[in-house]
């Protein structure tokens, strides 16, 4: 659950350990064998945390899917097993190196999800195509966003490619040290990287301070070196607050939240995506939107429809009022969030740190609802 207070995340490694004891007792394994297996037995973990780890309940059959590819890729560490058996004692190096290097690898892809979201198509093509890999965790994973956001795009005409390191209560601070998200972040020539913290640090300054900010900045750098532009997933509060820490209901906790993604923005010089300044706006007009889960943190298919239409929006420079992709929803309701996550995102660019002087309007938009929306092409790298 992505909304687990901060300090509660158990490592990886501690988990891969715990397996290895585990067929250890079992198998009546020497220390040798342990040490081995470790080392291959890690980044399955981590790959394994991230796969199903990150998939709530509205999304139970994509968990089981990735669950299935999990116990197949977990078929690796038997076959390790296998080959141990019967290969010399000076061989066993190369193939620990070489086991390693191949799970890593297999991870990396399962985790980004290239496969399912590819749509640049062949590098002969002269259409450009956007690339944009998502960083966060359950916020981003539930229902999918990056496929949401992949099918907006293409309804609106745009080539795009999507991949995401997600893993269940994953902070910036994780990622900024997974050596998984920093190969993600190395994996392909992507345009937009999308930061998203852990839902409730943002709210509470001594966990910016000690957590947040510094993972941002080390994030930030990276993108930036590897060619792409940061972008912060500003995300939306419980819709209970977090009385337990003072923020006493929705309202008081988004303020915070809004206070900490504008201020590292700022700092860094980076974009922002303003899903929950969205959300906040939907809320000001209908009394029950339908935004969160029963369990008031997770968004619903609606709140994930409105948060990849304030990306459309803060990516392209366009207006996404008037797509014809609308998911499960009516087409009221998905007319009612295009509309929203335009009025927010073009209501005041400057705030989100988002281009304003590039290019036209690309598509003509109502001036009392919105007012100087400028259309831009995002960078390609």
């Amino acid at each position: 659950m992505c909304g687990r207070p901060p300090g509660q995340t158990v490592a990886r490694e501690q988990r891969g350990d715990a397996f290895i004891s585990l067929r250890a007792r079992r198998s009546n394994w020497s220390d040798e064998t342990r040490r081995d297996l470790r080392s291959i037995v890690t980044p399955l973990v981590w790959t394994e945390s991230s796969l199903v780890g990150a998939w709530g309940a509205a999304a139970l059959e994509d968990h089981r899917q990735w669950r299935k590819s999990w116990l197949r890729y977990r078929s690796w560490l038997v076959t390790a097993v296998i080959l141990k058996s019967i290969i010399p004692r000076k061989g066993r190096e190369r193939l620990v190196v070489g086991l390693t290097a191949g799970t890593t690898a297999a991870g990396i892809l399962l985790v980004l999800g290239l496969s399912a979201q590819a749509g640049c198509g062949s590098p002969g093509d002269s259409t450009p195509c956007t690339r944009v890999l998502f960083i966060g965790n359950s916020y981003t994973s539930v229902n999918d966003l990056p496929s949401v956001f992949a099918k907006l795009a293409r309804a609106g005409g745009h080539r795009v490619e999507t991949g995401r390191a997600t893993a269940d209560g994953a902070r910036l601070a994780d990622h900024a040290t997974s050596s998984a998200t920093i190969a993600a972040i190395t994996s392909a020539k992507w345009n937009i990287v999308v930061l998203q913290e852990q839902s409730q640090i943002p709210a509470i300054e001594q966990f910016r301070q000690a957590e947040m900010y510094p993972g941002a900045r080390a994030l930030v750098a990276m993108v930036r070196q590897a060619g792409a532009q940061p972008m912060f997933f500003l995300t939306w509060a419980h819709r209970g607050g977090w009385p337990e820490n003072g923020l006493v209901d929705y309202r008081t906790m988004q303020s915070a939240i809004d206070e900490a993604y504008l201020a590292i923005a700022g700092e860094q010089h980076a974009a922002v995506a303003p899903v929950g300044y969205a959300w906040q706006t939907l809320l000001e007009q209908e009394a029950s939107p339908g935004l969160w889960q029963d369990d008031g943190t997770h968004p619903t298919e609606k709140g994930t429809y409105l948060a990849a239409c304030v990306f459309y929006a803060a990516i392209f420079g366009e207006s996404p009022e008037g797509l014809a992709y609308r998911g499960n929803l009516s087409d009221a309701e998905a007319s009612k969030l295009q509309e929203v996550a335009a009025a927010t995102v073009f209501g005041d660019l400057g705030k989100w740190g988002l281009p304003s002087s590039q290019a036209a309007p690309l598509r003509q938009i109502r001036r009392n609802e919105m007012a100087g929306a400028l259309g831009f092409e995002p960078r390609i790298t």
